[in-house]
């Protein structure tokens, strides 16, 4: 099945404990990846929903085994690296057994928060 980028959760105080983690137990392997996709969906929804002086934060949880879209792993660092205000930071959460990458997601999450 090939899987489209979207959002999970909008933008959510983090006193929303219970839809928070009802989000993250929602998941579900699709058996696609599109990192790409799924981050500049995030930054997108960041950059329209931005509150001055408050946290702004994309979070990605993903195994980051990008399989459709960008695949390169250096194009996709490059494409996050400045995509937003320096005021947005980016999380990632990394997910899976046999194929997380967990290099990957490191990287993302480092270049996501330069300025």
């Amino acid at each position: 099945m090939w899987t489209t980028a979207r959002t999970m959760l909008g933008p959510t105080s983090t006193g929303e404990k219970e839809a928070i983690l009802a989000a993250i137990y929602g998941l579900k392997n699709e058996g696609a990846t599109n990192t790409e996709a799924g981050l500049k969906l995030g930054y997108a929804l960041a950059t329209r929903m931005y509150i001055p002086n408050s946290i702004n934060r994309v979070m990605v949880l993903s195994d980051s085994e990008g399989n459709i879209g960008i695949i390169n792993p250096i194009k996709i660092i490059n494409m996050v690296k400045g995509s937003a205000p320096a005021d947005i930071a980016l999380s990632t959460f990394g997910f899976g057994v046999s194929n997380y990458n967990d290099v990957m997601m490191d990287q993302l999450a480092n270049k996501g928060n330069e300025a």
